[in-house]
Formats: C-alpha cells, sequence, structure tokens
C-alpha cells in the first residue's frame, strides 16, 4: 500500500465518520471541518522521507491520529452549537416571552392529576403550585419564536408578583452563557439576570424550560422549578 492510498482511505473514513455524527451545524462548518481535516491528512503526506517509511512500516499510527483528530474536533463542535441547531432562539430570547401580557385565560387544574394543570407543552404538564406554594395561574399565551413554539402559563401571588413559565418545543436549546449553575436534588438549573429579571432554566424529557420574573428571588424560583422535576 502506498501512501497515497493511505491517505485517500483516511479521508474516506473520516468522511464517514462525519456523516454520521449529526450536528445540526450549517453548512459552513460542515465545511470547515472537512477542510481541516484535510489538512491534517496532507500533513502526514508532507513529512521527511524518513518518517514516510516508518509510516509505511507502521500505517495504523497516522490513520488513527488522523481520525482521531476529526473526531475531536466535530465533538468540540457539538459542545459548542449544544442541540438547538442554527436557528434556535437563545434561552434569554425565549424568556422574554415569559414577561409579556397573558392572551388565553388561567388554566385550571387537573381533576385526574393534583398538582398539575390541565395544560400541558411536549408532554410536559404545568404544575399547579396555589395550594403548595400561593401562586395562583393567571393565564397563558402560544408563541412561536425562531420556528419554536413556545408555550407559557403566568402565576401571581398574593403580593402581586407575577411569573412566566415557558417550554420551548423541540430539542433543548444550548446552555445559556453568563450565568451560573445550581443543581437541586441532581437536576442542574442555570441562573441568569437580566433587564431586572430573573431567568431559571433546565431541561426536562429533552426539552428547555424557562422561569422568569421581576422583583422574584432565585430562591423562589429554583424552589418552584425542583417542584416541578420532582
Amino acid at each position: 500500500m502506498n501512501h497515497e492510498s493511505i491517505d485517500t482511505d483516511t479521508q474516506r473514513r473520516t468522511a464517514a465518520l462525519m456523516r454520521s455524527i449529526e450536528i445540526g451545524a450549517p453548512a459552513s462548518l460542515h465545511d470547515s471541518v472537512r477542510e481541516l481535516t484535510t489538512a491534517a491528512v496532507r500533513r502526514e503526506g508532507t513529512r521527511s522521507g524518513w518518517a514516510r517509511r516508518v509510516a509505511l512500516r507502521r500505517p495504523a499510527a497516522p490513520l488513527v491520529g488522523a481520525l482521531a483528530s476529526a473526531a475531536a474536533l466535530i465533538v468540540a463542535l457539538v459542545l459548542a452549537l449544544g442541540s438547538g441547531g442554527p436557528d434556535a432562539p437563545t434561552v434569554l430570547q425565549a424568556s422574554t416571552l415569559g414577561l409579556r401580557p397573558a392572551v388565553i385565560a388561567a388554566p385550571e387544574e387537573n381533576p385526574r392529576a393534583p398538582g398539575q394543570l390541565a395544560i400541558s407543552a411536549e408532554g410536559i404538564a404545568y404544575p399547579y403550585w396555589n395550594r403548595r406554594f400561593g401562586w395562583q395561574t393567571a393565564g397563558a399565551r402560544a408563541d412561536e419564536l425562531g420556528g419554536r413554539k413556545v408555550t407559557t402559563v403566568f402565576y401571581a401571588n398574593s403580593a402581586g408578583r407575577r411569573i412566566g413559565y415557558s417550554i420551548v418545543a423541540g430539542h433543548a436549546l444550548p446552555i445559556p452563557v453568563g450565568g451560573h449553575a445550581a443543581v437541586w436534588d441532581h437536576t442542574r438549573f442555570d441562573v441568569l439576570h437580566s433587564g431586572g429579571s430573573t431567568v431559571v432554566t433546565w431541561r426536562r424529557a429533552g426539552h428547555t424550560c424557562i422561569l422568569v420574573g421581576s422583583k422574584v428571588s432565585t430562591k423562589t424560583l429554583l424552589t418552584l422549578a425542583d417542584w416541578q422535576t420532582a
């Protein structure tokens, strides 16, 4: 086997590896991965004659190195993009819907499932918080953001504070940058502060859930969110 056939075989294997991993990235990113991988293989082919003779005796080393480099790059891109896709809204963008007015009547508690409302999104039932925490439903709304349906239920307490609980359809959005993580009962919650509002987001059943409120403590939002995940 000559070195040129090794390079061709490596590129074929790398292309198959790239096709086997669906990262939902734009075409430009796929092109960048392909160019970087090809460059790595070419560098193997331009080494000195002595190194090339060693490679011919031990062909597995450059193949493994090139494929490992390509795989590492793909994994890094997956982690950077998250699972939301190129056109997915950010958590902060979606959280603004929880600050808008309600346009649908307040849903009632589900008589067949105490502790849950008679409304759900993506198979996730919204919680009934009035009896346990004193947060009464105050309306709902349905929006579309970045091609995603976002369903929001609003709650209010006796002090006049109001919060919005949104569930975003589709795969979970990328974890937001700039906040801090809090782990309660093995569930990760990310907390952000934006424009005087506090945002708590987490993932449930593969979807993004968001609680947002103004003049509502982080502890209160985390307590409500944590009860919903139980």
